[in-house]
């Protein structure tokens, strides 16, 4: 009987997978891999994808901005299957790029790359969508920079609680009843 194990993933499993994925994919051999498997036109077309999907705004960089491209270059370098997946799901963009508005997807205006994203996610290719969504999310995430910025913006609004939505709680008084 051929069982395939599924991977059960919480907070732990996920800090310990990208842990490890950061030391692997800064190693030196690592970055020099990444030329022979993503060319610059893919990189272009990746560059384009990331910003589509995660703009820079409010003090935090873009995707490609935090280093989004060349973690996922060495990520395909690294991993045969990621880069059949990046692959296909870049294809599968350009293809629903050029069928909506006849250009490439690195061509078209800022306004009509969430057209092509969102037409790729509902109709023309939802698993490569979903897939290369989370690539994306991971290629951001995963960067230190964008982690210290998101702890540094947690700590930043807890000093900025307004005391005001506390003052109804005060006034209740004690709800535990007393025992005679």
């Amino acid at each position: 009987m051929n069982r395939r194990r599924t991977a059960t993933w919480n907070r732990r499993a996920f800090i310990r997978m990208a842990a490890s994925v950061g030391l692997v994919s800064c190693s030196p051999a690592a970055s020099h891999r990444r030329l022979h498997d993503v060319n610059e036109t893919q990189r272009g077309h990746l560059a384009a994808v990331l910003d589509a999907i995660i703009p820079s705004n409010e003090g935090m960089p873009s995707a490609v901005q935090a280093g989004g491209v060349d973690y996922l270059t060495r990520l395909a370098a690294q991993y045969p299957r990621v880069q059949n997946e990046m692959h296909e799901s870049l294809t599968a963009l350009e293809q629903t790029s050029r069928a909506l508005f006849g250009k490439p997807f690195e061509d078209l205006a800022a306004s009509d790359r969430p057209v092509v994203l969102s037409e790729m996610e509902k109709r023309s290719a939802p698993k490569l969508f979903s897939a290369m969504l989370g690539y994306v999310y991971e290629a951001y995430y995963a960067q230190p920079a964008v982690t210290r910025l998101l702890i540094g913006s947690m700590r930043d609004s807890q000093d900025e609680f307004p005391d005001a939505l506390l003052e109804p709680v005060r006034h209740i008084g004690h709800p535990h009843r007393t025992s005679e």
